[in-house]
């Protein structure tokens, strides 16, 4: 009783899945089986005229004689006697009139009718099968149309302009449905005209698979411009967040922006595939990605505040170490050791970082952000070592009692740094160079500290040549390690999503 319950289960949730499953796309054709039945009933009527130019109609009574076809012979004995007299029907008198069927006889069955196509037996039977399968052919074909013409009316109210062949050809098609569907015998299905039937399905279904065609790559693309339209909203927020920063946007950012607003318009509000396929598709692509580079600007525009804030942050610790070497250079010169050339280099540095930043807000406010990070690049971050390197000296000046320690201990981090380079099978023979004179120059300057009196110019000449190889190090461990120090505006997490062409676009864009 389970099993027969789970079975009906199965069954019923089968049978709503049927009903419930959406119509495939449907599509025009002939049933083979209305080819085949329209070629038997051609052949029947054929063979009809042909027995009716050909045979004599048969005999309606049984029990008279078929009539002789043949030229009429009197009677003629061989022995040139005359002959006898005869009745009507050309007989002798003294012979008798045909009998009429005994007991036992049977006139000629529906059978033997049947071969001379009479409408008895079973070729009446079998041509009412053949009518019925006529019409269930038939049938499935006047569905066929009606979804045709339920296409055809809703493609109209998109603005779709229907073919004056195809109205006329449609026509004709449900004129010969309606002649089969009805037809009574098989005398009507032979009367009707359906030589054209096959031609006229044909022409339709290629006019559907254009329609249809056009219909879904319409639909598609719109489908695709919902994505587009959602990205592009998230790219104008982030803007409008840009904006409340104080932050200008380049007007070929918006220009853009505008641009492809218009063409997603113009997509959206197709009716029909005419007005989609005259959007020039290779301008909205140039548009994309111009959009795309613009993304780029734009998340290099959303970390100004943080890269403004580091820049800020690195002019106070200069000018904490300003004012720190200002006291240090004033305690020296008690010694007879003047540092005030590097201390006034260091100073003038520093404030012409300041003039730098100052000068790279006045663009970005001015909108041309493109020329105020490439001032930053190369005149504020680009001269941070050289500006740091006077502070150096005149710390290194102030501490001559700890340099050998710190020298010592940054040659032994050095050549670690060549050790696990080769292990990785790196060249290190220009960082070993830069290490041997380094070497050199630190062993110079410790034999400069051990002279008395200390020559200072020589002393300061020296500490600037290490702290440049110290540089060059530097320069070179950065290229063969792949880690360089990014720039405030090269670092965050990305902002801004990409606003991308649907998926599969080129299958919706006409090709030329």
């Amino acid at each position: 009783m389970k099993i027969i319950t789970k079975i009906i289960s199965i069954f019923v949730i089968f049978v709503f899945i049927l009903i419930a499953k959406p119509a495939h796309a449907f599509y025009l054709e002939v049933p083979q089986s209305v080819k085949n039945l329209f070629t038997v009933f051609k052949s029947d009527k054929a063979l009809a005229q042909e027995s009716s130019t050909i045979m004599p109609p048969p005999p309606t009574d049984p029990a008279q004689p078929a009539p002789y076809s043949g030229t009429y012979q009197p009677y003629q004995p061989t022995d040139g006697t005359v002959p006898p007299p005869s009745g009507m029907d050309g007989q002798p008198m003294n012979q008798p009139y045909p009998m009429p069927p005994q007991e036992g006889m049977a006139p000629p069955s529906g059978n033997q009718y049947q071969e001379q196509g009479m409408p008895g037996g079973q070729n009446y039977q079998d041509n009412g099968k053949q009518l019925d399968q006529m019409k269930r052919g038939i049938s499935q074909m006047s569905r066929q149309v009606k979804q045709f013409e339920q296409m055809i009316a809703s493609a109209e109210k998109k603005g779709t302009a229907i073919p004056e062949e195809i109205k006329q050809n449609l026509a004709k098609i449900k004129s010969i449905i309606e002649s089969v569907q009805n037809a009574k015998s098989q005398e009507d299905l032979q009367a009707a005209d359906t030589s054209e039937l096959q031609e006229l399905m044909q022409s339709l279904e290629e006019y559907r698979r254009n329609v249809m065609e056009a219909q879904q790559r319409l639909d598609g693309m719109k489908r695709g411009m919902k994505g587009m339209e959602q990205g592009l909203k998230m790219f104008k927020t982030q803007i409008t967040r840009l904006t409340k920063q104080k932050i200008t946007i380049p007007s070929e950012i918006t220009d853009n922006i505008a641009r492809l607003e218009t063409i997603i318009s113009t997509i959206k509000n197709a009716k029909t595939i005419e007005e989609m396929d005259a959007i020039d598709f290779d301008f909205m692509q140039d548009v994309m990605e111009n959009l795309d580079d613009d993304r780029r600007q734009l998340e290099i525009l959303a970390r100004w505040p943080k890269s403004l804030k580091q820049i800020n942050s690195e002019l106070t610790k200069l000018n904490r170490e300003l004012t720190k070497s200002k006291t240090i250079v004033s305690r020296l010169a008690k010694k007879d050791i003047d540092l005030q050339a590097e201390y006034t280099a260091f100073a003038d540095a520093v404030n012409k970082l300041k003039s730098v930043r100052d000068e790279a807000v006045a663009k970005m406010a001015a909108g041309d952000s493109e020329e105020a990070f490439s001032l930053l690049e190369d005149d504020f971050f680009g001269q941070m070592d050289d500006v740091w390197q006077n502070q150096k000296i005149i710390m290194t000046m102030n501490n001559l009692g700890r340099f050998a320690a710190e020298f010592k201990q940054n040659m032994a981090k050095a050549n670690s740094m060549v050790k696990n380079l080769k292990r990785k099978k790196v060249d290190t023979a220009n960082l070993e160079a830069i290490i041997s004179q380094a070497n050199s120059k630190g062993q110079e300057i410790l034999t400069l500290l051990k002279a008395k009196p200390i020559d200072e110019e020589a002393l300061i000449e020296a500490l600037d040549e290490l702290e440049n190889i110290k540089q060059e190090f530097e320069s070179e461990t950065s290229e063969l390690t792949g880690q360089e120090d990014a720039l405030p505006w090269e670092k965050g997490p990305q902002q801004f999503k990409q606003v991308s062409l649907p998926q599969g676009f080129d299958k919706y864009v006409p090709q030329k």
